[in-house]
């Protein structure tokens, strides 16, 4: 699995390249360690504004570089450790501020895996059973008759049931990310 990069994370990289390596270390620390705070709130205002001048970034800078520092260590729990040069590489992290990133990791990341493993996850409802049919629309249109709709009847532990009507391409779609989060939990564990 890799990370996957966006406009957004390509702007953050950005920014983090810019940065002193010894610099972005000490960042990094408290990110990660601000990450399993029960708050989650890594700076103070003061802290921001300190920040800003330290590193010259205006503060919309900065709260993207803080945003996308959480998310990298996120996506780090998610991936192997072997893996983590190889992942920021491909999104085009420097050498340098990689190198930042591994020292933290490897302080840390232990750490922060077993916060992750540990924090309570607040479900509203699961799930507990579903079916499912196909559609077939019928009609003298034959364009409609060729677009099967698959329909999913999920019934949840509140007792409600829902109703979900999906393409094929919906299907696919749905079936991708469902795979991605299997992926995601099988390397939590």
């Amino acid at each position: 699995m890799a990370i996957r990069l966006t406009n957004k994370l390509r702007e953050a990289i950005n920014i983090i390249n810019s940065l002193d390596s010894s610099k972005l270390e000490l960042f990094l620390e408290r990110v990660l360690t601000g990450l399993q705070s029960p708050k989650r709130q890594i700076f103070s205002a003061k802290e921001l504004s300190q920040l800003e001048n330290i590193l010259s970034l205006s503060p919309s800078s900065l709260q993207i570089l803080i945003q996308a520092s959480g998310f990298l260590f996120e996506q780090f729990a998610q991936l192997k450790l072997s893996n983590l040069a190889e992942n920021l590489e491909a999104i085009e992290v420097g050498e340098e501020q990689i190198e930042s990133f591994q020292n933290v990791w490897s302080e840390g990341g232990t750490e922060f895996l077993m916060h992750l493993k540990d924090r309570a996850v607040s479900v509203p409802c699961l799930l507990e059973s579903f079916d499912w049919r196909l559609q077939l629309p019928l009609g003298s249109n034959y364009e409609m008759a060729c677009q099967p709709e698959a329909e999913l009847k999920l019934k949840l532990s509140n007792e409600t049931v829902k109703s979900i009507s999906l393409t094929k391409e919906q299907i696919l779609e749905l079936f991708m990310n469902i795979e991605i989060i299997q992926n995601q939990v099988d390397s939590l564990t």
